[in-house]
């Protein structure tokens, strides 16, 4: 193990890993601490995976010329899902929920109609976390999807 790692993370596919292992859990029993984490892993490992390059240098560079990390970059961001955890991630971070710009975030417990899922635990106290009326889950799962195609090609 080399000198530059956080906590044995030395990269993108070690912070990857992490981050699908969270997932689980966090399918299993829903938290916000989990909730929290998946959101701000799950934006900015892009950001790992080009190794802290900008996008609008990317961007310059002719998409037959990029790596396939580079053109992963530029993608993801096209992704709805992706768009949606940006946007809670970035509105938090600029504190714009004091000026009332922050997403619609959502707790609920139990059965909740539309939400409710085969495979779901029928505890009356499992949480379900919504950002936008968008269940979570399908944000994290659609995103982790799109990062598997790149680290675990």
């Amino acid at each position: 193990m080399s000198d530059r790692n956080i906590f044995g993370i030395e990269n993108a596919h070690d912070l990857f890993g992490v981050i699908v292992k969270r997932y689980r859990e966090f399918e299993k029993l829903p938290n916000e601490a989990d909730f929290l984490f998946l959101c701000f892993a799950l934006y900015h490992l892009r950001e790992w995976v080009v190794h802290g390059e900008k996008r609008k240098i990317i961007k310059k560079i002719f998409p037959e010329n990029r790596t396939k990390e580079q053109n992963f970059f530029i993608e993801i961001f096209d992704l709805n899902e992706f768009q949606t955890i940006r946007d809670f991630c970035n509105t938090g971070k600029h504190f714009s929920i004091e000026r009332g710009l922050f997403p619609v975030t959502q707790k609920t417990s139990g059965n909740a109609v539309g939400v409710f899922r085969a495979g779901d635990s029928l505890a009356s106290d499992r949480a379900i976390f919504l950002i936008n009326k968008k269940d979570c889950r399908d944000l994290f799962a659609s995103i982790i999807g799109k990062y598997n195609q790149v680290l675990n090609d």
